[in-house]
């Protein structure tokens, strides 16, 4: 009869046991996967493609031998001089440059936010991996599809023309605080380009969202793990930091608009208040379901877990040993951190912060309207 060690008392039993008649362990019996980060198995996705469609606003500073940051800012700040100029020889009240200043900051965020979501999103590629269920070369095939309708060229041009034109058009249509018909000629062409980098920055932000939902569904729960730096909740995490992308220039853009005499008509209302759930459900709709997918996935272990630790009991009611002790309090420590373990990608800091930086301006917009009215 084939004989093996038994792997806890090193006494021999038969090769087939399944139990060891002398210390009454299982022989069988495996821990839980150890979580290994994948970063290290391979470059990130951009590295790993590099004929992968790019954003067009990193095309554009990569003609300048600088960092893209310091490049944006130069740009913006040219944009920004240019109107300076022309409103002090145009004679009109200098409190609307505060304003224009904000607003330049605005465009520089959602320049390089953009190419800053580009570079995160190819970074953070081997936890898309993790989390698939598909092979590696379907999820790369997968993934590369959705990379190039993220950052289409042709589509964030056309969604940041036709929102930088509805916003300049429909802000001369209504009507500014301006002077001079040239004042409000140079507003519309600034506010143009401000919101063409607006608009091709929200193309993206969304297309990522519409990706991030659709990879949710159908993860690979052995794989997921609950390290912030991989698999679900380093997505979670990625999706967080890219909201910022949406959240801030919104802030900046209502914000703006409290320096000078500016109308606070409907549209307006629509205008800023449509900007907002748009981010509202970027922000909750994959999160929602990253949520569920870590609320499974925990579920899961701790039902694993708790299988372990009645057949620990179940054995102890046989045969006490201090290895079933030591067994059983190292099991109850894994449920312990199981159960605590958040099921949410964020914690309450964030969410608050979140809550503050889109419901805040709403806030002063209605202020504002009843202070008008008073």
């Amino acid at each position: 009869m084939e004989t093996k060690e038994c792997q806890y008392c090193c006494s021999v039993i038969p090769a087939k046991a399944e139990k060891c008649r002398y210390c009454y362990e299982w022989q069988d019996e495996k821990e839980p996967a150890v979580h290994i980060p994948l970063k290290d198995e391979f470059p990130g996705f951009n590295e790993r493609f590099p004929g992968a469609g790019r954003p067009f606003q990193l095309s554009i500073v990569r003609k300048m031998p600088l960092n893209y940051i310091v490049s944006i800012l130069i740009f913006a700040m040219l944009i920004f001089g240019a109107v300076q100029v022309a409103w002090y020889w145009l004679g009109e009240d200098r409190i609307y440059l505060v304003s224009f200043l904000v607003y330049t900051i605005q465009l520089i965020t959602s320049w390089a936010g953009l190419i800053w979501a580009y570079n995160l999103i190819g970074s953070n590629y081997p936890s898309f991996v993790q989390i698939s269920s598909l092979p590696r070369e379907k999820t790369e095939e997968i993934f590369l599809k959705a990379h190039n309708l993220m950052f289409n060229r042709a589509f964030a041009i056309i969604a940041g023309l036709v929102t930088g034109a509805v916003a300049s058009v429909g802000e001369y249509i209504l009507g500014t605080p301006f002077s001079s018909e040239k004042a409000r000629i140079v507003f519309a062409v600034f506010e143009f380009i401000n919101m063409f980098f607006a608009g091709a920055a929200i193309y993206t932000i969304l297309m990522f969202a519409f990706f991030l939902n659709r990879i949710s569904k159908n993860p690979n729960k052995q794989a997921m793990g609950l390290d912030k730096n991989n698999g679900v909740l380093g997505i979670g995490h990625l999706h967080l930091r890219t909201s910022l992308l949406a959240i801030f220039p919104l802030f900046l853009g209502v914000i703006a608009r409290l320096f000078g005499d500016w109308p606070w008509l409907p549209l307006h209302y629509v205008w800023y208040g449509g900007f907002a759930v748009i981010i509202i459900v970027y922000f909750f709709w994959p999160l929602s379901n990253i949520h569920k997918m870590m609320e499974e996935y925990k579920e899961d272990q701790l039902l694993i877990i708790q299988k372990k630790i009645q057949r620990v009991v179940s054995d102890m009611s046989v045969s006490q040993s201090a290895r079933s002790f030591s067994r059983l309090n190292e099991y109850k420590e894994i449920e312990k951190s199981l159960s605590s373990q958040t099921t949410w990608p964020f914690d309450t800091k964030s969410i608050s912060a979140a809550f503050f930086a889109v419901i805040f301006p709403v806030v002063l917009m209605i202020i504002e309207k009843v202070l008008s009215l008073m």
